[in-house]
């Protein structure tokens, strides 16, 4: 169950999610202080890895990860 943390006054039928409330903050972040946010790449990773252990935990096997398109080159 998802917990609504934003309300727009003018409208209680459009509330916003935890998660979408976070994606919006970083997005304002993003646009406010450029220098300052993650790059794309090191939040696709980050999500990448995260999808990994998901499965590792729910199969309970070693799950080898792929070099993917994102990644930088050294």
């Amino acid at each position: 169950m998802e917990e609504t943390v934003y309300e727009k006054e003018y409208s209680p039928d459009a509330a916003l999610s935890q998660d979408e409330a976070a994606i919006l903050t970083m997005m304002l972040n993003a646009v406010r202080e450029p220098e300052n946010c993650v790059s794309l790449p090191e939040t696709l990773e980050d999500a990448y890895t995260a999808l990994l252990m998901r499965e590792a935990i729910g199969t309970g096997k070693e799950i080898r990860s792929q070099k993917m398109p994102w990644a930088l080159k050294t």
